[in-house]
């Protein structure tokens, strides 16, 4: 077996650098790696106020346009309708229902 050759071992030898690096190839300070973590927090957050923005654009474009889902008002029937509609449901399928719907025509 060559050196380069892939196995599915993995490395134990401590020798790996997972070092962030700058653009100059030198490693990256503390320092320098915290300013790069809140230059990245700025952007996520500036992203994030964007979006809270437009949400808000459009929940008020919603409620403008009437359809932002308010109270809706049952439609009211008449009790006696409503009592022969019951009665023909309940008899359905038999000679009682057809009658039921012909005497309230």
């Amino acid at each position: 077996m060559s050196e380069n050759e892939q196995t599915n071992k993995t490395n134990t030898d401590g020798t790996a650098d997972s070092k962030l690096l700058a653009a100059d190839g030198a490693p990256l300070s503390d320092y320098e790696k915290a300013l790069e973590l809140v230059k990245r927090r700025e952007e996520a957050t500036k992203a994030e106020k964007e979006v809270l923005d437009e949400k808000k654009k459009l929940a008020a474009n919603e409620m403008i346009g009437g359809t932002a889902g308010g109270r809706v008002e049952p439609e009211k029937v008449d009790p006696e309708k409503q009592k022969n509609e019951d009665a023909a449901e309940y008899f359905k399928g038999t000679q009682l229902e057809k009658d039921i719907k012909k005497a309230n025509e």
